[in-house]
């Protein structure tokens, strides 16, 4: 599969980092809502959602968390991973036209259970600002006979 990783567990080592942008943009929230139901006026209203205190509409947290599933599933490991639980913090809204940096660096590796803990953050990539953090334990595949 082209632009897809496949590392295995024994190509991994503890500090290694992975990193993408993605731009936000309104067809992406759209999206999101859609499939997701939550068509809260915070993500789909402007006007509302400044009404609240924010400078537009607000990126669905899912959404994000879906960059950390991208991250796993094309990234690191790529088409050997299987996301097994994920913890993340928000610290700060994503609006419409921002564009999120995605990283990830591996925190630790269990050859007993071949599985890997990614340190995962997102930060605004025009100012560095952190604004979700946490962590993400992946499996790994192994196709059948292997």
């Amino acid at each position: 599969m082209a632009g897809i990783a496949s590392f295995r567990f024994s190509d991994l080592s503890e500090g290694q980092e992975f990193a993408f942008d993605v731009a936000i943009r309104a067809e992406d929230i759209d999206t999101y809502a859609r499939v997701s139901g939550d068509v809260s006026p915070l993500h789909m209203d402007a006007a509302f959602a400044k009404q609240r205190g924010f400078r537009g509409r607000v990126a669905h947290g899912g959404l994000l968390g879906a960059y950390i599933s991208r991250m796993v599933g094309v990234h690191c490991p790529g088409q050997n991973a299987l996301l097994q639980a994920l913890d993340l913090k928000f610290l700060k809204p994503f609006y419409e036209g921002d564009t999120a940096h995605v990283t990830a660096q591996v925190d630790m590796l269990s050859a007993a259970t071949q599985v890997m803990v990614l340190k995962v953050q997102i930060t605004d990539a025009s100012t560095g600002q952190v604004h979700v953090r946490g962590k993400a334990q992946v499996g790994f595949t192994r196709s059948i006979g292997e």
